[in-house]
């Protein structure tokens, strides 16, 4: 890992069974992560644990679970799955507002950048179904480049598409658009600004 330069290294924890209680789970989960902690700073291994939103509700890794996991163990970083936490959350990512409050939810804990996931999405009763290209399904990523504009955080954001490179280059373009708006409204009310000042004089 530290030969790959890497900065974070991505996982998911793990599946609940009917027969261990859901609390036992998680507590074996954060006992054996702090675990593999411990041996990481051990063996001087530098990038961080990424714990992945996960898209299934038998599935260790809704958001509070992994940044509970986050304050509990050092080393861990919270990953963003956004067609997971969709699933996961019956699709409460519509808006830029909800885009907004998730990526804050996570910042703090992401100190060398977020990473995440994007790509469309099939859901139902809290599960995800499977992973579609962006312009189909509810999930848009109009609204989360206008998060990303306006929080202007370090970012890394990643294809998980089925048209892995088609979509890699689609969100380019879209977040390329939003910025180009956000600058020429700018540009527009500062001229404004200055003609109204000049007018004044």
């Amino acid at each position: 890992m530290n030969a790959l330069d890497g900065e974070v290294v991505v996982t998911s924890l793990g599946i609940y069974s009917d027969k261990i209680p859901r609390e036992e789970t998680d507590a074996n989960i954060e006992e054996n992560v702090a675990m593999i902690m411990d041996w990481w700073k051990e063996n001087k291994i530098r990038p961080k644990l990424g714990i992945e939103i996960t898209g299934h509700q038998s599935v260790y890794g809704s958001l509070e679970q992994i940044l509970d996991l986050c304050d509990s163990v050092e080393g861990v970083v919270p990953i963003i799955n956004f067609p997971h936490h969709h699933s996961r959350t019956n699709g409460s990512l519509m808006e830029q507002e909800d885009f907004i409050d998730l990526l804050q939810q996570v910042e703090p804990y992401c100190k060398g950048g977020i990473h995440a996931a994007f790509a469309g999405v099939e859901y139902s009763d809290g599960n995800e179904k499977r992973l579609t290209p962006i312009k189909k399904g509810d999930l848009k990523f109009e609204p989360l480049a206008e998060a990303l504009c306006t929080l202007n955080p370090e970012a890394t954001i990643i294809s998980s598409s089925p048209l892995l490179e088609h979509d890699a280059m689609y969100m380019r373009i879209i977040n390329e658009r939003v910025l180009s708006k956000r600058v020429a409204k700018a540009l527009k009310e500062k001229k404004k600004a200055e003609l109204a000042a000049a007018a004044e004089e």
